[in-house]
């Protein structure tokens, strides 16, 4: 039960808000970088030469 003109008990603080968002930024930044590699690996198998031209720019 809430009293009246008190946050509800069941509320995040801001400090946990703060854990929460910051780590859902982390997840959704990995899951774009794995989506990256693996787009590369995928384009690499179906086109040899792109991967060679990656590797040459990058080494």
């Amino acid at each position: 039960m809430n009293t009246p003109g008190l946050p509800p008990t069941n509320a995040p603080d801001a400090g946990v808000r703060r854990l929460l968002t910051r780590r859902a930024f982390w997840h959704t930044l990995g899951l774009v970088v794995a989506l990256a590699l693996a787009w590369l690996a995928f384009r690499a198998y179906r086109q040899p030469e792109l991967m060679l031209n990656v590797l040459s720019v990058l080494c």
